[in-house]
Parts: structure tokens; sequence; C-alpha cells
């Protein structure tokens, strides 16, 4: 395999299942045993040298590991979870309106454009076979496409993975309510974890909008590459 096609895949594989991964990795043992207890953890993690038999080297290749596999779960949540939000209409496809944003910029650009694999057409072809045909024909262009795709599944993943934390972290307070009038100390730490779910909340949502910015952002790309490259008559 050549060194062009390993490279992307690795970088595809740190953005997408390594660093949001591990983030929700990190994010659950901090909801789970508190954030005191999970600073002094993280040190004690880094604190040791780090030699091929070290405790801290094994834990940290566990760490990478299962995040690889929590984004590849996390990616399936949130594929069940748009696919029940798309199927309510409050996700809508603005994929066509991208569509004929991209055309007007393209045409703006210089004389109409004739572009004969859409015309006579209401809808733009798949944008999946609109990708590859892209990467096959400009391999610059194709990269940077690639790239904010694997950004987009990564606020996916971040989205997915905190919104799952919340619903857990919710479980627990309601299981722990009971306990309020018997245990005056569970006041502050219901009141903190109450904070700490705000705050994933928050998250969720922060993901929720660069997801949205993003996707407008890659699907515009998208076609403004695939109409000059198709153009017949470029100037």
């Amino acid at each position: 395999m050549q060194i062009v096609s390993v490279i992307p895949q690795i970088c595809y594989d740190v953005i997408v299942r390594l660093a949001p991964g591990s983030v929700i990795i990190g994010s659950a043992y901090v909801v789970i045993v508190g954030p005191g207890k999970a600073l002094e953890g993280f040190r004690h993690l880094w604190g040791s040298s780090i030699d091929h038999w070290s405790p801290s080297f094994a834990a940290l290749l566990i760490v990478l590991l299962g995040s690889y596999l929590i984004s590849i779960l996390l990616t399936g949540v949130w594929e069940w979870l748009h696919g029940k939000v798309k199927a309510y209409g409050w996700d809508g496809d603005a994929f066509m309106t991208c569509w004929s944003e991209a055309k007007a910029q393209v045409e703006a650009a210089g004389d109409p454009l004739r572009y004969p694999a859409t015309e006579g057409e209401s809808s733009p072809p798949d944008r999946h076979l609109m990708f590859d045909f892209v990467r096959f024909r400009d391999r610059d262009a194709g990269a940077q496409l690639l790239k904010l795709r694997a950004e987009l599944r990564m606020y996916e993943v971040l989205a997915a993975g905190w919104f799952s934390l919340v619903v857990m972290h919710l479980f627990y307070i309601l299981l722990s309510v009971s306990h309020l009038r018997y245990s005056p100390s569970y006041h502050n730490e219901m009141i903190g974890r109450l904070f700490g779910n705000a705050v994933l909340v928050g998250l969720v949502a922060a993901m929720l909008g660069l997801r949205s910015r993003l996707k407008h952002l890659y699907s515009i790309s998208l076609c403004r590459h695939w109409l000059f490259l198709t153009n017949p008559n470029p100037r």
C-alpha cells in the first residue's frame, strides 16, 4: 500500500476515532468520580516515567484502544439518533440549498457555464458519488474534503458521547434523589452534578452548532469542486 493512501487514513482515524473517544473517556471519568478525584487520577496516569513496561504506558494503550472502540460505538449512536430526529423533520437536509448556492457562485465566477451531468435535473447527483469523483480527479481537493468530513464526524461523535453522558448522569441523579433527606452532604453533591450536567448540555449544543456550520461549508465546497471539475468549457 502506498504511503499517500496510508497517511490520510491515519489522520482520519486520529481525528474521528482517537481524539473524540479519548475526550469522552475523560469526560466520563470526571462525571463518575468528580473533578477533584479525576484530576488526581490524571496526574497519577502521567506521573511515572513512560517506558516499555511502565503501567502508565500500558494504561495509555488501553485508553487509545478504548477510544477507538467507543468512537465506533458512538458513531452508531449518532446515526440512530440522527435518523430518529430526521424522521420527525427536525433536521432537514439542506444539501439542495447548498447546491443552488454553489452553482450560483461558480456561474458568478465567469461566463455562464453548462453542466451536462445536471442539465435539466432538479436535484444534484448523489453526494457520495460527487465526493468520490472529486477525490479521483483532484487529490488536493479530495484531501480538503476528507479533512472536512473527518471534522464533521468528530463533532457528531462528541455530541453523541456527551449526550449519552447527560442521559446517564440524569438517571444517576434521579436514583440519588431519595437520599437527599437523609444526607445533607448530598445537597452539595447534587448541585455539583446538576451544574456538570448543564455544562454537558452546553457542550452538546456547541457541537451541534459547529456541526451545522461545518456541514454547510462541506456541502458548498463539495458542490463547487464538482461543478468546476465537470465544466466542459472551463475559462
